[in-house]
């Protein structure tokens, strides 16, 4: 037979203090109506028939939410207690008016609390986390990392520390610092995915792909059942050159579906990317269709399908006449390569520029004989700026996209320079908060596309008929600017346009909203 205790004495009119062996619980009310917290917090509220034992008792829900831990961001923090905390003043109030001598006590008491509450270091730094959690949503992590920093020291060991310090460096691309922090995470809490997509992907972009492969290895609930993992997985295998293992991987992506969404079309082009460099031209063309279907403007897919990259019909390549050679020197580009470039430069983007089913360490940009190359010069480049679109390598993306703006508007073709600009707005809009003057770069650049985009659409149409025209980034990407400047009606007005000339994209949508903020 199980023994309960329990004891309740009144402390003040109205207000009663209950004892169990769980706990202390405060209450207070009238007979018949009862507000109160019990001995584990949870607060309640009680309502009945005095002299019936007739009564009904209800309490708060906890606050608590599960979090997925899908990738790398700050988890909210739940507010609790907060019912609770405002009962325990009322009570105190209650008794400090009915009770003078012991409310003081207990406002010195409290005073006390949180006195030593605010002077310990694991409230400090749960404060500089909750801090930091809210600039990491916001996207600066520049402006969060010495927060986390300064709670790493007050409570060193903590998971969620370690976590979102992890995840400011892996954000900013800065995968060398990331590390050592996701790997504390990592070995205290192996079952979060976040860390591991993470710290995986630290792995791969530092060149450890044993790391990356046996991480992926061991995905909580088995690697094929995350499109992350497969990613990953497949990837590194793929830089080993394990072709045949890395197409295995990829195959366990639910690859029949019609509907593809970022994650999917990845994989497919990483896939057509695999079948090429093993060889296989026609099952990678049949993967890069699937991708040039859904969007004719990811990454150069155009230029994979049936070899359709934009041709240069205005200038022809000098065929490595002078000392440099490789793709450099068979469009040209000597003199420009070495006036722009220092020789650390010059050798830094050798050392980056590794296309895959290249031999490691090659230098396909200064090295080789080409006797044929199915893009041009300006393609070149714009794919180039691509590979330096990223923290701390932006100077270098600038130099060679200016150089491919400057091809495409002397050549003939109108979608080199549509391509182009697209890559400038996209390297300055990523630099727009370390460089007062790139936000008006990438309107420009966007507004230049903008410019030709009547006549680039008939050239879509006309080099690929059985397709609709494909989206466009600069309508897309100065919407997007318009609307954080509060510009609706111009965003109405540009989304219209877009519309018009039957470019894909969610205008109706846009409009929608914007004209919702209008009224």
């Amino acid at each position: 037979m199980a023994l309960r205790f329990r004891k309740s004495f009144k402390v003040a009119p109205g207000v009663r203090v209950n004892l169990s062996k769980s706990g202390i619980g405060m209450s207070a009310g009238v007979r018949g109506a009862r507000v109160g917290i019990n001995s584990k917090g949870r607060t309640y509220s009680s309502v009945g028939i005095p002299g019936t034992g007739i009564y009904s008792t209800s309490y708060s829900k906890s606050g608590r939410k599960r979090s997925s831990g899908a990738s790398v961001q700050a988890q909210p923090t739940q507010s609790s207690g907060g019912g609770g905390k405002i009962l325990m003043w009322l009570i105190g109030i209650g008794i400090g008016i009915a009770m003078p001598p012991l409310g003081i006590v207990m406002l010195l008491g409290v005073i006390f609390y949180y006195y030593r509450r605010n002077k310990s270091p694991k409230y400090q730094a749960e404060q500089r986390i909750k801090k930091a959690k809210a600039l990491f949503q916001e996207q600066k992590y520049s402006e969060a990392e010495p927060l986390l920093l300064e709670a790493s020291d007050l409570l060193p060991e903590n998971t969620e520390t370690d976590y979102l310090l992890g995840g400011v460096y892996h954000n900013q691309e800065k995968y060398k610092e990331a590390t050592p922090y996701l790997e504390n995470a990592y070995k205290r809490d192996p079952s979060h995915e976040g860390t591991i997509v993470a710290l995986g992907n630290c792995y791969f972009n530092l060149g450890e792909f044993d790391k990356a492969i046996a991480l992926m290895q061991s995905f909580p609930g088995g690697w094929e059942n995350s499109l992350k993992a497969i990613q990953l997985l497949g990837l590194s295998f793929s830089n080993k050159k394990q072709y045949d293992l890395a197409i295995e991987v990829f195959k366990k992506a639910p690859l029949m579906k019609r509907n593809l969404d970022i994650t999917l079309l990845e994989l497919h082009y990483n896939l057509g990317l695999v079948y090429e460099a093993s060889g296989d031209k026609k099952n990678a063309l049949k993967h890069f269709k699937k991708v040039y279907a859904y969007d004719m403007n990811y990454k150069d897919v155009m230029s994979k399908v049936d070899g359709t990259a934009p041709k240069n019909t205005n200038t022809k390549p000098r065929q490595n006449q002078g000392k440099v050679k490789g793709e450099i020197g068979y469009y040209g580009l000597e003199d420009w390569w070495l006036s722009e470039f220092s020789e650390e430069e010059r050798n830094h983007i050798e050392e980056v520029f590794q296309p895959m089913g290249g031999e490691p360490g090659s230098k396909p940009l200064t090295e080789g004989e080409l006797s044929y190359s199915s893009q041009n010069a300006a393609g070149l480049l714009h794919a180039l700026a691509g590979w330096f679109n990223k923290p701390g390598e932006r100077e270098l993306a600038k130099k060679i996209i200016a150089k491919a703006v400057e091809l495409a508007k002397e050549g003939s073709d109108i979608l080199d320079e549509h391509f182009s600009y697209q890559q400038t707005m996209e390297i300055y809009y990523r630099e727009r908060d370390n460089d007062p003057t790139a936000l008006d770069e990438a309107i420009k650049a966007c507004q230049e596309q903008i410019k030709i985009a009547p006549k680039a659409a008939r050239q879509f149409l006309k080099e690929y008929p059985q397709q609709p025209l494909p989206g466009h980034a600069g309508y897309t990407q100065l919407a997007i600017i318009l609307k954080k400047q509060g510009k609706h009606q111009e965003v109405i007005e540009l989304c219209q346009q877009a519309k018009e000339q039957s470019w894909a994209g969610d205008w109706d949508k846009r409009i929608a909203d914007a004209q919702k903020k209008l009224t």
